[in-house]
């Protein structure tokens, strides 16, 4: 790691310990450090990087630790002026998945916890938008990415079987058509 970099990332390092001490450094890499924050924390932290220059949320992705019964919502916040990258990880209770929306703070959360909601269930409190349907319409099945969604059972009950070989290519088997 640079010295350029030290010198960016040693000050961040220091304030959000200060600030805020149950919140644990999880990882530190060149350009990007990953915190790991309680939920009654996330707003207090992410509100504080977004004064602090962290104006932008690129991504709130999601982690499915079914044998832990949890999920980890992983919020990326970038920096654009200092080329450095904040993730913050939260995990919830999988049973009663909830979680304080953050459009306050920045509107394009909006999109990722609708997307969250959809495929992994997860609400947002404060976030209506989040309970409309984004991609999956007419969906009547647990959320697809969660782990205990069975894809081949949920196959089976909506869909025709079909065969077909295969074998492509000069070698043998006959081509394949659609119906």
């Amino acid at each position: 790691m640079t010295n350029s970099m030290n010198n960016v990332k040693a000050p961040l390092l220091a304030q959000i310990g200060a600030l805020f001490p149950e919140v644990r450094l999880k990882k530190d890499r060149d350009r990007e450090i990953t915190f790991e924050v309680q939920p009654r924390d996330l707003h207090q932290v992410l509100t504080y990087l977004k004064n602090a220059g962290w104006r932008q949320l690129s991504m709130i992705s999601c982690v499915d630790w079914i044998e832990d019964g949890q999920f980890e919502l992983v919020y990326n916040v970038f920096d654009w002026t200092q080329g450095l990258r904040v993730l913050l990880s939260m995990k919830i209770d999988r049973g009663e998945a909830q979680a304080m929306t953050i459009i306050n703070l920045f509107d394009g959360a909006m999109y990722y916890e609708r997307e969250i909601h959809e495929f992994f269930g997860v609400v947002f409190l404060g976030n209506e938008d989040a309970l409309k349907s984004l991609f999956l319409e007419r969906w009547d099945d647990i959320p697809p990415l969660r782990k205990d969604f069975d894809s081949r059972a949920y196959s089976d009950k909506k869909y025709v079987k079909r065969f077909y070989d295969p074998v492509y290519g000069p070698q043998g088997g006959a081509s394949f058509e659609r119906s």
